[in-house]
């Protein structure tokens, strides 16, 4: 699937997927915007990196899940065009996660107690707290000039708060995060 229209003033786009179905709708949603056009839309990672090294597009979005896809087909695109950026998403991952999560915690839940499932949370989390620590490079000295980062993040929520739009952006921020917390711990019936 590709779109004739000339790279105007628009941005063209490779889409990278194993899935024809997420391929079209991916394709008709940058169809319809302005500023995009679709350079091609294909089904490897290799074909997208092809494509990469021969139109150049400023933007590629590949599923990094799907065969010939993640790291090794980003590497290939920006090997091919250090230009391009690259928007990586997980296609069937965020869709198999919270039955996997809920299969999993059960299982846990019978087998050693529901105290289990917590103590999983913290070992996870420190895992990726650890990883992060080690793997992400520094981003340099904190922007509050005088290193009392939280008292600046606190005061610039406050005048944030003050504000109507912004008190109202924290109202949904915070009413969007009490339903996940809510879809979390809520059980799970089906029938």
């Amino acid at each position: 699937m590709a779109n004739d229209r000339p790279p105007d003033s628009s941005a063209g786009v490779v889409i990278a997927d194993d899935d024809d179905g997420v391929r079209d709708a991916l394709g008709e949603l940058i169809d319809d915007h302005p500023a995009l056009f679709l350079i091609a839309s294909v089904g490897s990672g290799l074909e997208a990196a092809a494509l990469c090294s021969e139109h150049h597009p400023p933007l590629a979005v590949i599923d990094v899940m799907m065969p010939s896809g993640g790291s090794v087909a980003i590497e290939a695109i920006l090997a091919a065009s250090p230009t391009t950026r690259v928007m990586a998403y997980i296609g069937m991952a965020m869709g198999l996660c919270p039955p996997l999560a809920t299969i999993v915690g059960g299982q846990i839940h019978v087998s050693f107690g529901w105290q289990a499932n917590f103590v999983l949370l913290v070992v996870l989390c420190l895992i990726l707290l650890l990883t992060g620590w080690r793997y992400l490079p520094d981003s340099g000295t904190p922007s509050s000039p005088d290193g009392r980062l939280l008292s600046s993040l606190v005061s610039a929520y406050a005048r944030l708060g003050r504000e109507p739009a912004g008190f109202w952006s924290l109202r949904a921020a915070h009413a969007s995060g009490v339903v996940q917390v809510w879809q979390c711990h809520s059980p799970m019936t089906s029938g």
